[in-house]
């Protein structure tokens, strides 16, 4: 396999996670059903830096509570779904060899899980969270190479 598929998986991969995880976050924060939505409505929405500023002084008790939730749901929730479609997006293009799909979609991942654990320093389960964004991306990697082997295998059993 050409190291330019490889450079090209791990940059989908990135654009696909920074640009996923932007819009999923838009998007929880439009419906306002989840812990991120509602922090994010309640302190930020309609606000202007200063007035968010000012609202969150004021209600210091309820930010910190709000945060708390919100970190918590992003850290278990979207940033492995994020993880997942990254991988998805590498081992579908890296589908020709299972392991090196795996493995570069781990790669593609480790700044950004770097990142995730620098960010939570002091939590409790920063490790278990790293390892759920790892493992993730490692089974999305899994996924997409398998799902596209196998349809490009049934592609060329095909008579014309």
């Amino acid at each position: 396999m050409k190291k330019t598929r490889y450079f090209v998986a791990v940059f989908a991969g990135n654009m696909v996670f920074f640009f996923f995880y932007a819009g999923l976050a838009w998007l929880l924060s439009l419906l306002n059903a989840t812990p991120y939505g509602r922090f994010v409505n309640t302190f930020f929405k309609g606000r202007t830096k200063e007035d968010a500023k000012a609202f969150m002084e004021a209600n210091r008790p309820l930010f910190d509570e709000m945060l708390k939730d919100a970190a918590f749901f992003s850290n278990v929730a979207i940033t492995p779904f994020v993880g997942l479609v990254t991988g998805l997006v590498a081992g579908a293009i890296l589908y020709s060899n299972r392991r090196a799909a795996v493995i570069w979609s781990v790669l593609t991942v480790v700044p950004v899980s770097a990142l995730l654990l620098v960010k939570s320093a002091g939590e409790p389960l920063r490790i278990v969270y790293f390892l759920m964004l790892i493992g993730a991306a490692a089974l999305g990697g899994y996924i997409g190479s398998t799902l596209l082997n196998k349809k490009l295998s049934e592609n060329n059993n095909v008579l014309p």
